[in-house]
């Protein structure tokens, strides 16, 4: 018993560019789908505000940093030791109580940082940032 095998003529192969056609739109789907999720580093130039400024009449806690790093509180300078006591005695007089943080626009955004971390440490969690209209 012999088995009758022809080779395919090699004359008439077409190839099928549908399904390599289709691969390829839906990576391109899928690349174009995926790359508007992924959000770019932008180096950030922050503007300037306007808000409507909220009447309170009790005394307010300045904590102001001028362009040498050092601290005042109440415009009273102070290290930050005595900056952690005089904002954790003001958070045990009030609790809750807003502290308005003053900072000059060309500190390294770690110092200021740093106030914000020296503030909550003291129990003073309302902390807003002043800004110039």
């Amino acid at each position: 018993m012999q088995l009758d095998i022809e080779a395919p003529d090699s004359r008439n192969a077409i190839a099928d560019w549908t399904p390599l056609i289709d691969v390829i739109f839906q990576l391109l789907v899928f690349f174009m789908l995926t790359s508007t999720f992924i959000v770019p580093h932008i180096n950030l130039i922050l503007p300037k505000a306007e808000a409507k400024i909220v009447s309170d009449d009790s005394p307010k806690l300045v904590l102001s940093i001028d362009d040498k790093g050092a601290l005042y509180v109440n415009g009273q300078p102070c290290d930050e030791n005595g900056a952690r006591l005089l904002l954790r005695d003001a958070a045990n007089i009030k609790p809750g109580r807003s502290v308005f943080l003053h900072a000059d626009k060309n500190l390294p955004y770690e110092r200021i940082l740093s106030s914000i971390v020296l503030a909550r440490e003291a129990g003073l969690t309302n902390i807003e940032l002043m800004y110039e209209k």
